[in-house]
């Protein structure tokens, strides 16, 4: 605050000399055309119209130019937060360019995965198609496994009847499941 109040007088006193000595040399030309015949004194400078005209348009002129720099210097710092801001978007964007392109390889493995998943399954279902289920045999073979099971039921001793009832129900379920699904394609 001083030092702006010492160069706005600094400015004034300094646009006041300049305006003396543009008055000065005004009267000068006047005296020396003929136009006045009183020489020069110091005390007319501040009843002289040129002076105060001068002065002002100095002065006018000191506090358009101090709002100029103003406005620019204003304009330089709010234009500091900016460039880093954008600086750091970019670094935000660089490394989200850098995750994208990581997320891009790894769906080219998933997708690598995928087909020679796929060209596993084509295989194994062109393999499963050659094959012939013997349906009596698989038939025997479940009831088999079943009567183990019953057995292995029947030593718990843990709800036995309940339990034997579920699997002979779970066997007979899974049986019409199979006799459905590939008892057709057995033939």
């Amino acid at each position: 605050m001083v030092l702006a109040t010492g160069l706005t007088l600094s400015a004034f006193a300094f646009d006041a000399l300049l305006a003396g000595k543009i008055t000065y040399n005004l009267y000068d030309l006047k005296l020396k055309t003929g136009i006045t015949e009183v020489p020069w004194h110091t005390s007319q400078l501040l009843t002289d119209i040129d002076f105060w005209i001068v002065l002002a348009a100095g002065f006018l002129v000191y506090i358009l130019w101090g709002l100029m720099v103003h406005s620019v210097a204003e304009q330089s710092k709010n234009s500091q937060p900016i460039q880093a801001a954008v600086r750091r978007r970019k670094r935000k964007i660089e490394q989200l360019t850098a995750e994208i392109q990581q997320c891009r390889e790894k769906l080219e493995e998933l997708r690598t995965k995928i087909d020679a998943n796929l060209a596993q399954i084509k295989k194994l279902q062109a393999s499963l198609s050659h094959k012939t289920i013997y349906w009596p045999e698989f038939e025997g073979e479940i009831a088999q496994f079943t009567k183990g099971w019953l057995e292995f039921i029947s030593g718990t001793q843990m709800r036995v009847k309940e339990r034997q009832e579920e699997a002979t129900t779970l066997v007979k379920e899974y049986l019409q499941l199979v006799d459905s699904q590939l008892k057709p394609s057995a033939l």
